[in-house]
């Protein structure tokens, strides 16, 4: 691999969960996160739905270096059935 490439290379696997009425803020999140192309971020409504999604899921946790966990008051009220 060339030292061009490898500069290009994400360095980060970032993995997001969180609920959907979280989207927008976890999409302002993703913008900031991959803005200077050195980290790749997977969330789980980018598994593709026809694909085997276990498999999938286990796929993008095995390579994720950070796990980060979207806990709203709308995710939460969700959960809790508040």
């Amino acid at each position: 691999m060339s030292a061009t490439a490898a500069r290009l290379k994400p360095a980060l696997n970032v993995f997001i969960s969180h609920a959907r009425e979280d989207q927008s803020l976890v999409e302002r999140i993703v913008r900031g996160l991959t803005f200077g192309g050195r980290v790749r971020v997977h969330t789980d409504r980018m598994l593709a739905v026809a694909a085997d999604w276990r498999s999938e899921l286990r796929r993008a946790l095995e390579t994720t270096h950070v796990f980060i966990v979207i806990g709203s008051m709308i995710s939460l009220a969700y959960y809790l059935k508040v």
